[in-house]
């Protein structure tokens, strides 16, 4: 089979596919499953000799995309319903990165505040100098590695095609992260700038560690969705 082939059969599936409300983790499945079925039926069909006449037939035995459409849907259970939502409001189609930092950053922030505050009511404000600020480091540090995250994924594999530039920014920016997070909470507590920057000479030297795990986040389980987004995205269904 040829890559022609292929492409027309992703064609099938992806018409029937693209329409359904599902999760990208659902859709995603439900693409391999049915490219698996479409790709069986056509060595069954081509085995007559003729192409063409194969991937009509296959056409033919898949059905008509707008019913295979509604199978899929009635398939997804409801449970399904929180993970659209999660990626509808953190990382859906047309959403920022900036959208979906800050909105792991509220997330981070309320699971951080919501327990401070409960605690403060029952057993009053025991905490030492500084702990004020303790609850502002999550969402601060979810906010950045988001953006970091997503920098390095755009730069990498984005479709503009990979930056060594850019990549090489954002590692710098994830090195000096943690030392940034150290010197301000430290001066809050402090206010003490000598002292300060005293405490952020250690995190510099094992904040290298930062570009080289961002990196491998990227590479590891980012890279495959990347290549799977645009590879289905790209198919012309009309």
């Amino acid at each position: 089979m040829n890559e022609s082939t292929l492409t027309q059969l992703k064609i099938i599936v992806e018409r029937a596919v693209r329409p359904v409300r599902a999760s990208i983790a659902r859709k995603q499945k439900m693409r391999e499953e049915l490219l698996a079925h479409v790709v069986g039926v056509f060595g069954e069909e081509a085995r007559l000799g003729d192409e063409q006449a194969a991937l009509a037939r296959t056409r033919e035995r898949f059905g008509q995309a707008a019913e295979v459409t509604g199978q899929l849907q009635a398939s997804v259970p409801r449970s399904d319903r929180v993970d659209r939502f999660a990626e509808d409001f953190f990382g859906g189609k047309g959403r920022s990165a900036l959208w979906l930092a800050a909105g792991l950053a509220a997330v981070f922030a309320a699971l951080s505040f919501i327990p401070l505050g409960l605690t403060i009511l029952i057993h009053g404000h025991r905490g030492g100098p500084g702990s004020e600020w303790i609850p502002l480091l999550l969402p601060f540090l979810a906010f950045c590695s988001t953006l970091l995250t997503q920098g390095m994924r755009q730069a990498l594999f984005g479709p503009a095609g990979r930056s060594w530039l850019r990549a090489g920014l954002v590692a710098v920016a994830a090195w000096l992260v943690i030392p940034v997070a150290t010197f301000a909470f430290s001066l809050a507590v402090t206010v003490d700038i000598q002292k300060s920057l005293w405490q952020v000479v250690p995190t510099l030297q094992y904040g290298v560690l930062a570009p080289v795990a961002l990196v491998a986040l990227v590479c590891v389980y980012l890279r495959s969705e990347c290549r799977h987004d645009r590879e289905w995205a790209c198919l012309d269904i009309d």
